[in-house]
């Protein structure tokens, strides 16, 4: 069965993940925020403007005494700034101006950055910020009641398979219906049925790239390789696309390379990913591989 190849989410570069949803006072932004290379962030208002301060780090130190995320949200429109911290010559961390777009009904707050010129920034590919308020987070998979514990025991061999068969169909459905959270909850169901099913971990993996948690998704994607049959090429391409969307040319074009030997024969799926165009377009490398893919696909179809 594919996994998933084709389902690739719209480019995010930032996800800030909220704990929790607005509660009954109607205050969209309150809450625990998880922000993917710089920690997570607890965000409190006063009066109109909103803090958000890190209470756990990841590769960003703290800005001091300053709020890492602080603005005024006027209808759906949050006027303030975000620090980055950045890398290169000449590089400092500082504040920049965001103006971001509140949409209440999809959680998300969108904003534009603007790193200063030859600068990156760990967890940014590019300008666009997506703080993405999340209430229905993926719990954690050792979250098991004792009930589920003493159901997943009683099953027989049959009874199992036919579980996991309902339950990766349905996780696979969620994904193609942009209900990436939801579709973790499934894929982590069948992880505890089946710890090695790389299926799962690959669903898993595309489900966190959704909402551009791309560390969690690259560990999924890689424990998917590990399970995988070796002729198996889903998971090779899927973390191509991962790493191209990190701007890695290298990575990108190693782990694509798996994927055309492993007989991927998708050529055009290939050439239009927006990611891998995006970053490998005019790299005479992948235009080489993407016709390694069309010949792929021209022996697929004579053995049809």
């Amino acid at each position: 069965m594919p996994a998933f190849p084709s389902l690739k989410a719209p480019t995010l570069v930032l996800a800030l993940l909220s704990a929790g949803i607005a509660g009954a006072n109607g205050v969209p932004l309150e809450g625990h925020w998880e922000a993917e290379g710089v920690g997570r962030l607890e965000v409190t208002r006063k009066g109109t403007r909103y803090e958000g301060r890190l209470i756990e780090e990841a590769t960003c130190p703290a800005p001091g005494d300053r709020p890492t995320l602080e603005g005024n949200l006027e209808g759906s429109v949050l006027v303030g700034s975000l620090w980055v911290c950045q890398k290169g010559p000449s590089c400092e961390s500082k504040g920049f101006p965001i103006l971001g777009f509140f949409d209440s009904g999809a959680g998300r707050l969108t904003a534009l950055v603007r790193l200063d010129s030859g600068c990156v920034s760990e967890g940014l590919q590019g300008s666009v910020v997506s703080l993405i308020r999340v209430g229905d987070l993926p719990r954690d998979v050792r979250q098991v009641s004792a009930a589920n514990i003493a159901e997943r025991g009683e099953l027989t061999p049959e009874e199992k398979a036919r579980r996991l068969n309902e339950l990766l169909t349905r996780g696979h459905s969620l994904l193609q219906t942009g209900r990436a959270s939801e579709s973790i909850e499934v894929f982590r169901e069948i992880l505890t049925l089946e710890s090695h099913h790389w299926l799962a971990h690959l669903g898993m993996g595309l489900g966190h790239m959704s909402i551009d948690r791309l560390r969690d998704a690259q560990r999924e994607m890689e424990l998917a390789l590990r399970y995988a049959p070796k002729d198996k090429w889903d998971a090779h391409f899927n973390l191509a696309c991962l790493h191209a969307r990190r701007g890695d040319r290298s990575r990108a074009l190693r782990y694509l390379e798996g994927a055309v030997e492993r007989g991927f024969d998708l050529p055009e799926s290939m050439a239009r990913d927006p990611d891998l165009a995006g970053l490998l377009r005019n790299d005479i490398a992948f235009q080489r591989l993407v016709n390694k893919a069309g010949q792929n696909k021209m022996r697929s179809q004579k053995r049809r």
